[in-house]
């Protein structure tokens, strides 16, 4: 669920918006696109992780 995710997110995310986006601009640019998206996935996850296991509010600015 999460590389659907991330799929989506390459596809249809305003990567501007997000701090996110400059880091998978340059990912993209030095690796494959499906290793890209993996790699968000697990960006992701472990954001979902730590989300979960602190029990604070996501900080974008922390990314």
């Amino acid at each position: 669920m999460f590389i659907h995710g991330a799929r989506s997110f390459k596809l249809n995310g305003t990567r501007s918006n997000h701090m996110i986006g400059a880091w998978l601009d340059d990912l993209e640019r030095r690796v494959h696109k499906n290793v890209a998206s993996v790699a968000l996935a697990n960006k992701l996850a472990r954001i979902a992780w730590s989300v979960l296991a602190i029990e604070r509010e996501y900080r974008s600015s922390a990314c």
